[in-house]
C-alpha cells in the first residue's frame, strides 16, 4: 500500500476512535446520573415502608387522624369509615378496633345505627338525624303515624336507649313530620352529656311566614351541660330553662322580639357568642335592653333595613361585647336624632359585610357612635360608596373611631386614592393608625406601587 494512503487510513481511524471515545465518555456520564438518581431514590424509599410493615397502633392512630380530618363536626354519612373496613383484613381490624372512628352516629339504617353504637365503645356520641326533603304517603290518615317515619323513629330510639353518651345531636329535614316527632322524643329523653344542639328546619325559609302568630317552641331538654344551640326557621321559644350553661346561640331566619330577647338574657346568663342569621324583629320601637354581662361576641347577618340593625343593637346591654359584626347594613349618616343609641364601650372590632349608603357620610356613618372605642375596622364585600365611608375616616372627630389601630379593607382601584389619605391622615392621630390590610387576588402583581406609598405611613399586610 502507498505510505500516503496509509497515513490517511491511520489519520481516519484515530478520528474515528476518538469519535468512539467521546460517546462512551457521554454515556458513562450518563450512567453515573442514573447511578447517583438511583441512589438517591434508593435512600428515599428506605425512609418509607408499605402500609402493610406499619405498627398496628401507627395505622389506627392514621385513620383516627384522617377521618377526623375529612369529617370536620360529622360528615353526612358513613361511608368514610365503612371504605376503611373494606380496604383489607388488617385494616378492617384496625378500623373495628378504634372505637373513635365511630362515633358519628347517623339515623338510616336501623343495622348501622346498631354497628355503630356498638363499635364506638363507651365514647360519647354524635346522632345525625338528617330526614327526608319530604313526606310520603300523603293520603294516609293524619292521626296515624305513616309506616315511613315510624320505621325512622324506631332507628332514632336505639340511639336514645344509650342518651347518658349522646354529646351532640342535630336534626335536618324539610319534612314537618319528621322534625317535630323526632324534636318530641328527644325532650322526652334526659341528656346529661349533651353540649351541642342543632335544629335545622330545612328550606323552611320561604314559608316561614307561616309560624307567625303561632305557638313557639320551647326547648325542653333535659341537659343540664347544653353548650351551644343552632336552629333555623322554627319558632323557638327563648324561656328554657336549660339554658344555664350556654354559651352560644345561632338563630336562622326566625322572627325575634324584644320580650323573647329579655328572656333569652335571663335564661343563658352566660351566653358569650351570638349569631343571628336574617332576624325579624318584632315590635322595632320597644326601647328596653336586655343584660348580657357575658356577650363577648355578636353577629348580625342579612338584608334588613338599617333601622332594623339600630333597633336590635338597641336591645342589647352588652358590657363585655368585644366583637360586633354586621352585614347587609345600611349605612344612615351622623345626623342628630331622637331615637337612643346603644353605645358598647369594650367593642374593639368592628367588622361590616355587604354594606351599602345611599348618602354621603360627611361626619361617619351612625353606627360609629356605637362602638366609640373600636381599634379594629374589617370591611368586607363592601362596594356601594365605600369611598365615602373611608373618607370619613379620614376626619378627626369624636364619631369616627378616633382609636383606630388596624383597616382591613378588601382593595379595588376605585379606592386606591381615599386608601393613600386614609393611611397618612390617620398616621397623623394620636393613637396613629398602625396596620392596613388590603384583601384582593393578585393585588401585588398590579399594585404594588399603592403597596409601597401605603408603607410610608402604615405597616401593610397582603390577604391574597
Amino acid at each position: 500500500m502507498d505510505p500516503g494512503a496509509r497515513r490517511k487510513r491511520m489519520e481516519d481511524l484515530r478520528a474515528a476512535r476518538t469519535i468512539i471515545q467521546r460517546r462512551i465518555e457521554v454515556v458513562r456520564n450518563e450512567l453515573n446520573e442514573l447511578d447517583a438518581a438511583l441512589s438517591e431514590n434508593e435512600r428515599e424509599l428506605s425512609d418509607c415502608a408499605p402500609v402493610s410493615t406499619l405498627p398496628d397502633d401507627t395505622l389506627k392512630l392514621i385513620l383516627e387522624e384522617a377521618y377526623q380530618h375529612r369529617s370536620g363536626d360529622c360528615s353526612k354519612d358513613a361511608r368514610a369509615v365503612l371504605n376503611a373496613t373494606h380496604v383489607s383484613q388488617r385494616w378492617r381490624q384496625a378500623a373495628i378496633s378504634t372505637p373513635q372512628l365511630w362515633t358519628c352516629v347517623h339515623v338510616g339504617s336501623p343495622r348501622l345505627v346498631r354497628l355503630f353504637i356498638k363499635r364506638s365503645g363507651t365514647l360519647p356520641l354524635h346522632v345525625i338525624c338528617i330526614g327526608p326533603d319530604a313526606q310520603d304517603g300523603s293520603d294516609e290518615d293524619e292521626d296515624e303515624e305513616p309506616p315511613w317515619l315510624s320505621s325512622y323513629l324506631k332507628q332514632l330510639s336505639l340511639a336514645l336507649k344509650h342518651a347518658h353518651r349522646l354529646k351532640h345531636i342535630r336534626i335536618e329535614t324539610a319534612c314537618d313530620d319528621v322534625f317535630f316527632a323526632v324534636l318530641r322524643r328527644i325532650q322526652k329523653t334526659t341528656l346529661p352529656l349533651l353540649e351541642n344542639l342543632e335544629l335545622l328546619h330545612a328550606e323552611r325559609h320561604a314559608d316561614l311566614g307561616l309560624f307567625i302568630g303561632t305557638n313557639f317552641v320551647d326547648i325542653e331538654i333535659p341537659s343540664p351541660n347544653l353548650q351551644s344551640l343552632s336552629f333555623a326557621s322554627i319558632p323557638l321559644s327563648f324561656r328554657s330553662p336549660f339554658f344555664g350553661c350556654l354559651r352560644k346561640l345561632t338563630a336562622t331566619t326566625c322572627d325575634i322580639s324584644v320580650d323573647g330577647i329579655l328572656a333569652l338574657a335571663g335564661a343563658a346568663p352566660r351566653l358569650t357568642t351570638l349569631v343571628l342569621d336574617t332576624p325579624r324583629l318584632e315590635n322595632r320601637n320597644d326601647n328596653r335592653a336586655a343584660l348580657f354581662p357575658s356577650l363577648e361576641s355578636l353577629t348580625i347577618l342579612g338584608q334588613p333595613e338599617y333601622f332594623e340593625h339600630e333597633a336590635l343593637l338597641r336591645c342589647f346591654d352588652a358590657p363585655a361585647l368585644a366583637y360586633l359584626a354586621l352585614a347587609g347594613l345600611k349605612l344612615a349618616p351622623d345626623v342628630e336624632t331622637t331615637v337612643p343609641q346603644r353605645v358598647f364601650p369594650a367593642v374593639r372590632t368592628l367588622c361590616l359585610m355587604n354594606v351599602s349608603s345611599d348618602d354621603d357620610l360627611p361626619r361617619g356613618p351612625r353606627i360609629f357612635r356605637c362602638t366609640p372605642d373600636a381599634a379594629h375596622l374589617e370591611l368586607r364585600s363592601c362596594t356601594s360608596n365605600i369611598s365615602s365611608l373611608l373618607s370619613s375616616i379620614c376626619r378627626a372627630s369624636p364619631f369616627t373611631l378616633p382609636k383606630l389601630e388596624t383597616l382591613t379593607v378588601e382593595y379595588s382601584e376605585d379606592i386606591q386614592g381615599v386608601l393613600l389619605d386614609v393611611a397618612e391622615s390617620r398616621g397623623r392621630f394620636e393613637p396613629p393608625l398602625k396596620a392596613v390590610q388590603l384583601v384582593a387576588k393578585g393585588m401585588i402583581q398590579t399594585d404594588t406601587s399603592v403597596v409601597d406609598r401605603l408603607s410610608q405611613y402604615v405597616t401593610v399586610r397582603i390577604d391574597e
